[in-house]
């Protein structure tokens, strides 16, 4: 996993969310498939008020593919 990326942004139907990764210390890894439950957990207890949504997507961004990403959601509004 690069060390460069900061934030985990989650897509869900209607809207996303965005956690920034320095507050997480040890939390990325290699492992696809753990780093996504790993996440999904996250998130669960951060927006407990998601925990009903399905989550399209998970992605570990930097600052800058994250505003892109942003920028590219805004767009098609």
């Amino acid at each position: 996993m690069n060390s460069e990326k900061e934030y985990i942004f989650y897509q869900f139907e209607n809207s996303y969310e965005i956690l920034k990764l320095s507050i997480l210390g040890d939390f990325l890894t290699d492992n696809k498939k753990e780093l996504n439950k790993r996440c999904e957990v996250m998130l669960h207890r951060i927006f407990p008020e998601k925990s009903r949504e399905q989550i399209k997507e998970i992605i570990i961004y930097n600052e800058e593919e994250l505003l892109s990403k942003i920028s590219e959601i805004n767009s098609t509004k």
